[in-house]
């Protein structure tokens, strides 16, 4: 298993022993149990059997610090997404930006409005997809915030 930049997580099958050049392994899934909709980005993955009951438990890392526990159980009936608690907020990366900011959410469509650090309105975004990418480079280095219209949260962004 490999996580990736977005979140998703790589399931690949059959690496052992093909590993040199020529040999190959299959992928079994691109976004594996689709985790990725409640990882956000920058996934890591670290699978062992941590509590040693012959059951391997799957740990899942995000860039804001976050850590995902899976464990298996045979006599479970929860849903994998069950697991997770919905959240409205947003996932903005890289930041500090050079000019192209990343937004994630679960949520959407959103209205997003840009400000200055003296909160002058600069620019309204509509986000439409899961992870949208908003072009800051015009703009001189510096402190801005993102305010997030439906709940009015507000997110600090630094240009460089």
């Amino acid at each position: 298993m490999v996580g990736t930049l977005e979140g998703t997580i790589h399931f690949y099958d059959s690496i052992e022993n093909n590993l040199n050049s020529g040999e190959s392994f299959s992928t079994v899934s691109d976004n594996f149990l689709n985790l990725s909709k409640n990882i956000g980005a920058y996934s890591s993955v670290f699978v062992n059997d941590i509590d040693s009951d012959g059951n391997l438990d799957m740990f899942i890392g995000q860039d804001l610090g976050g850590l995902f526990y899976l464990e298996h159980d045979v006599n479970s009936s929860v849903e994998l997404e069950e697991h997770f608690i919905n959240s409205n907020k947003l996932l903005l990366f890289p930041n500090p930006t050079s000019g192209e900011l990343k937004i994630q959410s679960n949520f959407f469509p959103l209205e997003i409005q840009l400000y200055s650090s003296d909160w002058k309105e600069l620019n309204r975004f509509f986000v439409t997809n899961q992870l949208s990418t908003i072009e800051i480079q015009n703009l001189p280095k510096g402190i801005y915030f993102l305010k997030e219209m439906k709940t009015e949260r507000v997110y600090r962004i630094v240009k460089n």
